[in-house]
């Protein structure tokens, strides 16, 4: 059984069929008596590549264990949740590239998840692959099984069909393999004597006497060896022995990113070949930089908080609970003083990158990219820099502020972000939170706190409402075109939106103020119940609108859903737009304090009416997620984005357990198009000729959870109605696509209407 068991887990079954085709062998032992023969079983479970083997006693852990095991057999499929990164065109900035990379990951029992980056292009809106076909099969809303990615090869340099797995092609594909290339692979972490992360001092491999048992956390009785942790770690083949002196062969690829959106920087180059990186941090603790056109890995950098956890990964325990390492998206400043959109580092420019742990843990680092070959760090902070930092979830804003203080770098450039999470919301009802219930403003060559706001006494601005915490990004607006940020917005998670002004050329103890603009959760609400403890973890989305006759406002757009716990269907989320009447106008603090938040109960409901109008001097208007009128535990997920006068966001609805299937849960993802200033439909999805509650949103064919939407502005070709020349390629319009993930959706709001445009002369 065990030779069975291993013969049909490592070959290759049928040849013919795309990957390898094998069998996983799951075992389970029923009875009281079984225990005597356990050891024997696991050793078949383990040689079959499932692990430990089962035990029941009894119907109903025999009926659990077999649902277990279909779940677990399940966890297979290859899914991504984070939003596709489009390509900035850096010589042209009213236009995007077509590349598009997009984050694949694959589920599993370990600790290692396989994950990917692969590239795919955008043309005349199609996502296409290296062959120029369509890339997505339009009934699944994932990578159809013909394609192939950019950058897909084999060991041996041979294209290769990876279609929809996870683990074949992708820059996954062009890390060093075993043997061959792990040797020179340039992979580094930082050990506090040089801030290159490229000397010799920082490099991860065995030659480096600084990289000790200790920083590896090795020594123990049953410990790997240090250079069988190093070499794992470099991606270098090793081979397990078992019991019976039979070998297998182990080796780290590329983790997963999960909740983690890659940056992409163009370094030069032209529009048409343009040299860039795409940065991709993963849960295995890795951050890479792959090359934009050929998917060679330049380096990847290991946070010194993550060297004991090579280890574990070396081991590859089952784990019960998922466990994270980098998680957090990276945000890039990239600094070009003549804005030509070529990185030339003589001529002042700069190209750094922040990123947080995200659910891996509380602390946010800074690496200076300018030389996209030599990586070097700029600094760290943690919970002992920022007071009351919960995990590191939210993005960091870059943006200029002027703070009268010595300690501030010259350009006056800062980065501004929320406190993070609290894992006290991890527990469906609502709670205050007692770390993550902060904002923070930091030098950005220095990473010094220059200010920050919170409900303790320390905090440059305190406000004693503030005892939630806030994952989510802060939205930071220029109101006056100065190029100095005047405004900020952001959710908490008691269902509160702050509101902030920036007093520029102030001290910290009087450069902001601000307070609640809207209620609209549990929060500082007595006794609300479970039903109404919405939570915000996305960004507000805030453009300005102005119709004729009317006032100017800040709409500000934000949905709320339990991220936490994205089953989870007591709560009656909402979709919300707000209005701010005073997008120009600074508030005092006195004036914060006396101002009166808009409730849930202030806003026009536009839910089942598509013929609302929501009056001049409306606080806005709201659309609950009840799906006609049943709570089935509708929730929004992600950021949405607002593209003329349509607000754009995606949406999850969990519908319990598969009555065809009892092992898995079903799931719609739902993509929403609504009109700013009514909230009506602003598509006909159906073609019916005429508009209902249902034509607000299209559902998506994607499994999994369904990523923000994303706009494309690009060029696509027209059809004159001539026939076409090879040598004459049609003629191109500016056009728009709207995808979520990779799946493109059937229709996009456009850009072409002219817009009115206002002069004022003093």
């Amino acid at each position: 059984m065990v030779a069975l068991a291993r013969y049909l887990n490592s070959a290759d079954l049928n040849t013919a069929v795309i990957g390898r085709q094998s069998v996983k062998t799951y075992m389970i032992g029923f009875g009281e008596d079984i225990a005597t023969s356990k050891d024997f079983l696991d050793e078949i479970a383990a040689a079959g590549g499932t692990g430990a083997a089962y035990t029941a006693n009894s119907v109903g852990s025999l009926a659990l264990t077999l649902q277990e095991i279909f779940t677990n057999i399940l966890e297979g499929r290859d899914v991504t949740f984070v939003s596709p990164t489009l390509s900035v065109n850096a010589f042209n900035r009213t236009r995007n590239l077509n590349d598009l990379y997009v984050s694949v990951f694959s589920p599993s029992q370990g600790l290692h998840w396989p994950g990917n980056l692969k590239k795919y292009q955008v043309k005349n809106g199609r996502i296409v692959d290296a062959n120029d076909e369509d890339a997505v099969d339009p009934d699944t809303g994932f990578f159809k099984e013909t394609s192939r990615s950019f950058w897909s090869v084999d060991a041996g340099g041979n294209d290769i069909v990876d279609g929809p797995e996870v683990t074949l092609g992708g820059a996954a594909s062009q890390l060093p393999e075993f043997n061959v290339g792990a040797g020179s692979r340039n992979l580094y972490t930082y050990l506090g004597s040089n801030t290159n992360l490229y000397h010799a001092s920082n490099n991860v491999a065995p030659s480096n006497a600084s990289l000790t048992d200790a920083a590896l956390d090795l020594g123990a009785p049953g410990d790997p060896t240090r250079d069988n942790v190093i070499m794992f770690a470099r991606g270098q083949d090793l081979q397990d022995v078992d019991r019976d002196g039979n070998t297998s062969e182990r080796r780290m690829r590329m983790g997963d990113p999960m909740h983690a959106k890659p940056a992409l920087v163009i370094y030069g180059g032209d529009a048409a070949n343009p040299e860039g990186v795409v940065y991709v941090p993963t849960n295995d603790g890795y951050i890479h930089a792959f090359d934009s056109q050929s998917g060679e890995e330049l380096w990847a950098f290991i946070p010194p908080e993550f060297l004991p956890r090579l280890k574990r990964l070396y081991e590859d325990p089952v784990t019960p609970e998922r466990e994270y390492g980098l998680d957090g998206d990276v945000t890039v400043f990239k600094y070009d003083v003549d804005g030509d959109g070529v990185v030339e580092p003589a001529a002042g420019d700069k190209v750094y990158l922040f990123f947080g742990f995200g659910r891996g843990g509380q602390t946010y680092y800074a690496l200076d990219v300018t030389n996209k070959t030599q990586p070097r760090f700029l600094w760290k902070k943690d919970a002992t820099n920022l007071p009351a930092l919960g995990k590191a979830w939210s993005p960091p804003t870059v943006a200029k502020v002027d703070v009268n203080s010595g300690a501030q770098s010259a350009g006056d450039f800062v980065l501004i972000f929320g406190g993070g999470y609290d894992e006290a919301q991890e527990n469906y009802v609502y709670t205050t939170d007692s770390i993550g219930n902060r904002i923070f403003m930091l030098d950005l060559e220095d990473g010094d706190l220059l200010w920050y706001a919170g409900d303790n006494g320390g905090a440059n601005l305190q406000l004693t409402e503030m005892n939630n915490s806030i994952p989510g990004r802060v939205t930071v607006i220029d109101t006056n075109a100065d190029n100095y940020a005047d405004r900020m917005y952001v959710g908490d998670m008691g269902g509160r939106v702050w509101r902030f002004d920036i007093w520029n050329g102030q001290s910290a103890s009087s450069l902001v103020t601000g307070g609640v603009f809207a209620r609209l959760g549990a929060g500082s609400i007595a006794g609300a119940p479970r039903s109404a403890a919405r939570r915000f973890y996305n960004a507000p989305d805030v453009v300005l609108m102005q119709s004729r006759g009317s006032p100017p406002y800040f709409n500000v757009a934000i949905g709320s859903g339990y991220c936490g716990h994205p089953l989870e269907n007591e709560t009656r989320d909402r979709f919300y737009s707000l209005r701010d009447y005073a997008p120009f106008t600074k508030r005092t603090q006195a004036q914060y304090n006396a101002f009166t938040p808009t409730l849930d109960g202030d806003l026009v409901d536009i839910t089942t009416d598509v013929t609302a109008t929501v009056p001049t001097g409306s606080r806005g208007w709201k659309l609950l997620l009840n799906d006609g009128g049943s709570w089935i535990g509708e929730k929004v997920l992600a950021e949405s984005i607002t593209i003329s006068g349509v607000i754009l966001f995606p949406t999850f609805i969990p519908l319990g357990e598969d009555p065809a299937n009892p092992c898995t849960a079903r799931m719609v993802n739902r993509a929403y198009a609504i009109r700013i200033e009514n909230g009506r439909p602003n598509f006909d999805w159906d073609d019916d000729e005429s508009l209902e509650a249902s034509d607000r949103y299209t559902e998506l064919k994607q499994s999994g959870i369904a990523a923000e939407i994303s706009v494309l502005l690009n060029n696509r070709f027209v059809d004159d109605g001539t026939p076409p020349d090879p040598n004459d390629p049609p003629p191109e319009v500016p056009g728009t696509t709207c995808n979520s993930g990779v799946e493109i959706l059937g229709r996009c709001p456009s850009t072409d209407s002219g817009v009115r445009t206002y002069w004022q002369r003093r």
